[in-house]
């Protein structure tokens, strides 16, 4: 984690506890949870008591996500939310007793993350998720596959180019016209071909089927 140590913004992470020494705001992957919860719950459908758990916590943050997908990742916007997600602790992870051994033990999780899952909720343009960081590291591995085998020389640039293009994506910005352009500064570059831009690929994305 050398390489974050002196980092100021705002990352975008998995559970991984190695995050847990990098010194910066964080905000934590809730799709990963979801996704866990998800599995957690199909793997045992008679714990009536995690399945009421799952129920308070769908119910939290499908709201959210509904306001996420009018509005897009604004605080003044997602900021009402706050009081919601303080009520829900109050009322289901603070002093409160479960039986359930999974109850118990995201009861503990969510306690632990409660700052570092709703991070969003107060910035502008900081995704719940860590998904863009997911679809690169495909692109990485696809042409690992294709490849076979990666010099280090080879490797850095392809990297440079592959974090270009991803950036333009996540900006509805087309990476060819960029490359054309002769800019150095993704962002002072704006697309001449307006049919080229998506709207907002990744901030409204909500693929997941949320506790089924």
């Amino acid at each position: 984690m050398n390489l974050l140590k002196n980092y100021i913004g705002i990352i975008i992470t998995n559970f991984y506890t190695g995050y847990d020494n990098v010194n910066c705001i964080k905000q934590r992957c809730c799709v990963h949870l979801i996704r866990e919860i998800n599995n957690a719950l199909w793997q045992n459908p008679f714990d009536k008591e995690f399945q009421l758990f799952v129920e308070s916590l769908r119910d939290l943050l499908l709201p959210i996500m509904k306001t996420i997908q009018k509005y897009g990742l604004k605080k003044r916007n997602l900021n009402k939310h706050k009081k919601e997600v303080e009520v829900y602790y109050r009322t289901w992870i603070f002093n409160r007793d479960y039986n359930s051994l999974l109850c118990l033990n995201y009861q503990r999780r969510l306690q632990k993350n409660k700052e570092e899952l709703f991070t969003f909720l107060n910035h502008d343009d900081i995704l719940w998720h860590n998904n863009p960081a997911e679809i690169i590291v495909k692109h990485l591995k696809l042409q690992g596959d294709i490849s076979k085998s990666y010099s280090a020389a080879i490797t850095i640039h392809y990297l440079r180019l592959l974090s270009i293009m991803q950036t333009c994506r996540f900006q509805n910005k087309s990476f060819f016209h960029f490359l054309l352009s002769g800019k150095q500064d993704i962002n002072d570059f704006r697309n001449a071909d307006k049919t080229l831009i998506n709207k907002r690929p990744y901030n409204n994305e909500f693929d997941i089927n949320l506790f089924h």
